[in-house]
């Protein structure tokens, strides 16, 4: 699943009102490139939305090696799943060049979700998704399949 037009995914079958009032919730920030959004390991209580520029994910090992597994471009969604657990980022996000982004804290989405039920079951069938694609990479290491695990997956072996 690539995350360019998440954001998008997550405003399905929400009326203009609906997108309208989450969107007046966010801020507008502006990143320099070579900007740290965030970083690996601290607390998530805010979802960025990427409205233009590229952002390059990356992941420290314990041993202290760097990957990078990801560019997230415009409509891509950056923290959903740590803000909702109230858990530490597991990547860090860093400007690739300038970058605006869109915010919006943890508490108004969970509010959204009680007061829009259609957002709340678009949440769920996106980090459903997130869910089957990680299991569908975690099958391929290892039984070294060649077909997609699960019907309509967009990864193959």
């Amino acid at each position: 699943m690539t995350q360019e037009h998440l954001w998008a995914e997550l405003m399905t079958d929400l009326t203009e009102a609906q997108v309208s009032a989450l969107q007046s919730s966010m801020e507008s920030v502006m990143f320099a490139p070579r900007s740290v959004l965030f970083r690996q390991g601290t607390l998530s209580s805010t979802v960025f939305i990427i409205a233009s520029g590229r952002v390059r994910l990356s992941i420290i090992s314990e041993a202290g090696d760097e990957f990078s597994p990801n560019l997230v471009e415009e409509g891509g969604l950056l923290g959903l799943a740590a803000a909702l657990l109230h858990r530490p980022r597991s990547v860090s996000a860093t400007a690739v060049g300038p970058v605006h982004a869109r915010t919006v804290s943890v508490e108004t989405i969970e509010a959204y979700m009680m007061q829009v039920p259609v957002f709340g079951r678009n949440i769920a069938r996106l980090l459903a998704k997130f869910t089957v694609e990680h299991v569908a990479r975690s099958g391929f290491l290892v039984s070294g399949a060649s077909t997609p695990l699960f019907p309509g997956s967009q990864i193959h072996g």
